[in-house]
C-alpha cells in the first residue's frame, strides 16, 4: 500500500477495494477446488488439470473469433465510457498536453492533467490500467483524427489474447493406466512425537517453624 501511495498519490475520494477480481486466476482455482477439495491430492491435482484443458480449449475458440486489433470487451468498455462524457472541459497546451476539468455528482470541481503522448494522466488509471482513463478519453474526442486503438496498451491486443491461449493442456489417461515409477525409496509415515502429559507438582514442607507448604 505505501508503493501505491508513491505511484498515484493522495487523491481525493479514492476507495480501495481488495474483494474483487473478475477472471483472476487464483480466485478461478479457488472457485473449482470448493467441491472437490474433499479428493485425494493426486486426484484433486488431476481433476484441476482436465478444468485448465477445457477453460484453455474454450478461450482459444473465443479467440479464433475475435476480429480487429484490441479486444471487443476493451473496445466496448472505452465506447461506454465515451457515451458518458458530460460537461468536461479540454483546455489544450501542447499539441498532446493539456488539462481536462468537470464537477462531480456533488458538484465538486476537479481537474486533471492527461499527456497522450506518454500516456499518463494524473489521476494515475491510465498508468494502472493501461487503458485511457475517462479523462484521457475527454481529450482523445476532440481530435477527430485520433485513433483511440493506438493509446491501449498491447496488453489488450487480440493476438496476444490468442497467444496467451495458444498452449494445450495435455490429454491423460486415469491413473490406473499410469505407469508404474521405481523412484528408489520407500516413502514412510512420519513419526509422531510423544504427547507430554501434565506435570506433576509437588509440595515441599520448609524445615522452619510456621511456614507454609
Amino acid at each position: 500500500m505505501e508503493q501505491l501511495k508513491k505511484a498515484i498519490g493522495n487523491i481525493p475520494g479514492l476507495t480501495i477495494s481488495a474483494d474483487v477480481g473478475d477472471n483472476n486466476l487464483t480466485e478461478s482455482f479457488l472457485e473449482w477446488t470448493l467441491n472437490i477439495k474433499g479428493m485425494p491430492l493426486v486426484d484433486l491435482i488431476d481433476k484441476l488439470r482436465q478444468v485448465t484443458m477445457g477453460v484453455w480449449y474454450k478461450r482459444r475458440c473465443i479467440g479464433s473469433k475475435f476480429s480487429g486489433h484490441i479486444l471487443p470487451a476493451v473496445i466496448q468498455q472505452l465506447n461506454t465510457q465515451i457515451r458518458s462524457l458530460r460537461n468536461i472541459k479540454v483546455s489544450k497546451c501542447g499539441l498532446q498536453t493539456g488539462e481536462v476539468s468537470g464537477s462531480s455528482q456533488d458538484m465538486m470541481p476537479w481537474r486533471h492533467v492527461a499527456d497522450l503522448d506518454e500516456h499518463t494522466c494524473s489521476c494515475g488509471e491510465w498508468q494502472l490500467t493501461k487503458k485511457p482513463c475517462l479523462h484521457a478519453l475527454a481529450w482523445i474526442i476532440t481530435d477527430t483524427n485520433a485513433d483511440m486503438e493506438s493509446f491501449v496498451h498491447d496488453y489488450y491486443f487480440v493476438e496476444w489474447f490468442r497467444a496467451a491461449y495458444s498452449g494445450i493442456v495435455p490429454p491423460m489417461t486415469d491413473k490406473s493406466q499410469w505407469p508404474r515409477v521405481d523412484p528408489g525409496f520407500k516413502l514412510l509415515a512420519p513419526q509422531l512425537k510423544p504427547r507430554l502429559g501434565k506435570r506433576k507438582y509437588t509440595t515441599k514442607t520448609s524445615e522452619e517453624p510456621c511456614a507454609s507448604k
